[in-house]
């Protein structure tokens, strides 16, 4: 695949899905080809307002021990070491990973 230089990234680069448009930039707007980083759709979620209130009321029951490699604060907190493979290291330096999702703020609540 050959490179195309991408005005906002401002670099040669190899990637798929090119587009060529006006970008607004923080320097201006500048006419020119965007590489794929730049130009893919993001599709909102539809879920139900029910669905998004049982995300919050049970924020704790849908915890995951692990994200990205790293442990999870909130799911020790919530459930103990007991059922996750983690070295003592990797306990102590647990952290809280879930902050994005919904009913963060009130996990101390949840069931």
């Amino acid at each position: 695949m050959s490179k195309l230089f991408c005005v906002v990234c401002n670099k040669e680069t190899e990637y798929y899905e090119w587009k060529h448009k006006k970008w607004e930039l923080a320097t201006g707007v500048v006419e020119g080809w965007g590489c794929g980083r730049h130009t893919r759709v993001s599709y909102p979620e539809f879920v139900p307002d029910s669905l998004k209130e049982d995300r919050k009321k049970h924020f704790r029951a849908i915890l995951q021990p692990f994200r990205g490699g790293e442990v999870s604060k909130e799911y020790i907190e919530a459930h103990g070491t007991k059922h996750i493979q983690a070295t003592p290291q990797q306990i102590a330096k647990a952290k809280y990973l879930w902050r994005d999702l919904p009913g963060w703020h009130n996990r101390d609540k949840s069931k």
